[in-house]
Formats: C-alpha cells, sequence, structure tokens
C-alpha cells in the first residue's frame, strides 16, 4: 500500500505519517509521551522542576 502523494494528503495525515514512519515499531503500542509537557505535575524531570521551583522563588 502506498501513501497518497504530498499534495493529496491534509497536514496531519502528513504529520501522523511521518510520525509513523520515523517511529520505531515497539513503540507502536503507546504513543510516546512528550518529557515536558506530558508528565504529571508531581513527578516532573529533576530539571523541569529545578525549573519550576526558581520560577516560583522556591529555594
Amino acid at each position: 500500500m502506498s501513501a497518497p502523494p504530498p499534495e493529496l494528503e491534509t497536514p496531519m495525515a502528513s504529520r501522523l505519517r511521518s510520525l509513523r514512519e520515523s517511529r520505531p515499531p515497539e513503540s507502536f503500542q503507546e504513543p510516546a509521551p512528550i518529557p515536558e509537557f506530558n508528565q504529571p505535575f508531581d513527578v516532573p524531570k529533576p530539571t523541569l522542576w529545578e525549573r519550576i521551583k526558581r520560577f516560583f522563588g522556591g529555594q
């Protein structure tokens, strides 16, 4: 099955297709989260947490 030519694809469809093609097969079960943004706020990455605390004036 070949993909439609780019001009027939919606921007979203082409974006999804490029994501699908760039993603390794084993991560298909679960979409990879965007670490910075999808991270729950109670367990952020240390660097992000540091930035948030600094922003709010914590030590």
